[in-house]
């Protein structure tokens, strides 16, 4: 009987660490997947020569979201036209969990990418930020960072 008593007094300690680390993976997996779209993005444009768009959607056919939480859209706009066209679409992530969110802090749903491998239309020195984020108060978040040059890094991040 004690060591049932001390086995459920252990795992009474144990559970709620392990869901925070759960939870905290879960994160780290959606910001890497952010990254993934960002690197795909610069990668295609440096490769096709031409400009490569990274940004939020809602169905993943179109720029129309609303939200990076919707999900995104990685495109090169062989065309030349501005806007998605069959076969442009080069890869689809999908919505984040209902818990999590993903905030530009630039409040941008569009992130292009020259043939050069630099941002497309952002000053030299600009960069565009993300927090990625869940709905559990004071726990650490991941920051996403794009400098005008292209170079992406994350970096733990404070979340309200």
């Amino acid at each position: 009987m004690i060591t049932i008593a001390v086995s459920a007094i252990i795992m009474s300690m144990a559970v709620p660490s392990f869901t925070n680390m759960v939870l905290n993976g879960r994160l780290t997996s959606s910001s890497e997947e952010l990254v993934k779209g960002l690197q795909l993005t610069r990668s295609e444009a440096m490769r096709r020569g031409a400009v490569a768009t990274i940004c939020a959607s809602n169905g993943g056919t179109s720029c129309n979201g609303t939200s990076w939480n919707q999900g995104w859209i990685v495109w090169v706009d062989v065309n030349g036209d501005n806007a998605v066209a069959a076969g442009e679409i080069q890869r689809v992530f999908g919505a984040l969990a209902s818990t999590q969110q993903i905030t530009s802090v630039e409040s941008v749903l569009t992130i292009g990418y020259a043939a050069n491998g630099f941002l497309n239309g952002v000053a030299a020195g600009a960069q565009r930020s993300f927090t990625v984020c869940d709905n559990r108060v004071g726990e650490p978040g991941r920051s996403v960072r794009v400098r005008s040059f292209g170079h992406i890094s994350t970096t733990a991040t404070n979340c309200t």
